[in-house]
């Protein structure tokens, strides 16, 4: 056994799939094989568009694989700081997307017939360590949600940490590995084509066109569903948002006794974050954080660090894998999802919320190919400037929206 591999995949495997190994015409290019480009490629199918799902390496094996897997509406941004730097009705946004993404989550796994662990659960915002001003400000963040109509309640000591708290009912954890080898075994019939170990040299505008070595691959809609395939696009240099990579940490361990489940990040900063399952033989954990930029001077410890944290909540715990990875950051704390010129759509920077984000990107996706209005479009649009120039929008009711095709 690797340590060194993420938990995730050592937990499942997905079918392989050849290079790309001729030119290619189909309705959707897809380049990314995470949960961004593997949810829009199945939506792609159910809509009954051929597509060209490209991945550089194996499918699910980047970020998707190297995820701590939290599924949650709560962002890494606090509500109170949403509110203060975009407005209410965003901030209120901001919460239905993520809520959206959950329940399409759920709705793939029922109507793809996916077993992949899924399971509702409370998340807990908490102090780090118990101090006055930790508390005062979960309980300001706490009346800010409730203000928001988000559901949430302040908590004077959250199970686990034993600290003051806010919870956040209905959120949720499943194996995102064994979630994205069903959707992809799910894939069938003619125009459904995937290529792994192929990489893309150059994007053509006009036609919409991907060259990867020898071949090209040209179709009518373009989805960039990499952090890296962002910079091979003409029009990263006109995004506004400037974009930061940081690298996290993460392990998974063993518990020995029935600890309550739930999903926890602290408001330490970095901050931590923390899944815990129960299951039949013992309880799971993943811990992550101690995030840094790459290249940090003392990044060779955080490892230890993460790991010597753990073991002072959980001394009988037992690790047995640590792994490390990257997620993508705006300056704003806002993804950027949408079209970045005709027919052409990116998805980036989502921060720690990479799989709920992910799975709202494939959705805003399927709904700017088929020209379909997206209560989102404003609020994530790549072409953003500063978070005062937000126009005033609404967005009645949009929680719990089902935006696969219908």
């Amino acid at each position: 056994m690797d340590p060194t591999l993420a938990h995730w995949l050592a937990s499942s495997t997905l079918p392989r799939f050849p290079r790309l190994g001729t030119d290619l015409t189909t309705d959707v290019i897809i380049v990314g094989g995470g949960i961004v480009g593997i949810t829009t490629a199945i939506l792609c199918q159910r809509a009954g568009l051929t597509f060209a799902l490209i991945e550089r390496d194996r499918l699910a094996r980047m970020d998707s694989g190297l995820t701590s897997a939290h599924l949650t509406a709560v962002s890494d941004l606090r509500f109170s700081e949403i509110v203060s730097n975009f407005g209410r009705r965003q901030a209120r946004a901001i919460w239905d997307a993520g809520i959206s993404a959950i329940d399409q989550i759920a709705s793939l796994i029922r109507t793809e017939n996916i077993a992949c662990d899924f399971k509702w659960l409370s998340g807990f915002l908490h102090a780090p360590r118990a101090d006055d001003f930790a508390m005062d400000n979960l309980i300001h963040e706490a009346a800010a949600s409730r203000e928001l109509g988000i559901p949430s309640d302040y908590i004077s000591s959250i199970p686990v940490f034993h600290r003051p708290g806010v919870r956040f009912p209905r959120q949720a954890v499943f194996n995102p590995r064994k979630f994205l080898a069903g959707l992809v075994r799910n894939f069938g019939g003619k125009g459904s084509h995937v290529f792994e170990q192929t990489s893309v040299d150059e994007i053509q505008n006009r036609p919409i066109a991907i060259k990867a070595g020898n071949f090209t691959v040209t179709g009518r809609h373009l989805v960039l569903a990499t952090h890296a395939a962002i910079a091979t696009s003409s029009h990263a240099t006109e995004l506004k948002t400037p974009l930061a990579i940081v690298e996290t940490h993460a392990l998974s361990a063993k518990l020995p006794s029935q600890i309550a489940e739930g999903l926890f990040w602290d408001t330490d900063s970095p901050y931590h974050h923390l899944r815990i399952e129960n299951r039949r033989s013992h309880d799971f954990a993943i811990f992550g954080g101690e995030d840094h930029a790459p290249g940090d001077s003392d990044a060779v410890h955080a490892p230890t660090r993460l790991a010597k944290r753990f073991m002072e909540i959980f001394p009988d715990a037992t690790i047995d894998r640590q792994w490390s990875g990257h997620v993508v950051e705006t300056s704003d704390g806002l993804p950027l999802i949408g079209s970045t010129t005709v027919d052409q759509f990116i998805a980036t920077g989502f921060g720690g919320n990479g799989l709920t984000f992910g799975t709202l990107a494939a959705c805003m996706a399927i709904d700017s190919i088929f020209a379909r209005p997206n209560p989102w479009t404003v609020l994530f649009n790549p072409h953003r400037g500063k978070p005062g120039s937000y126009p005033p929008f609404g967005f009645a009711n949009t929680a719990h929206q089902d935006f696969s095709f219908r």
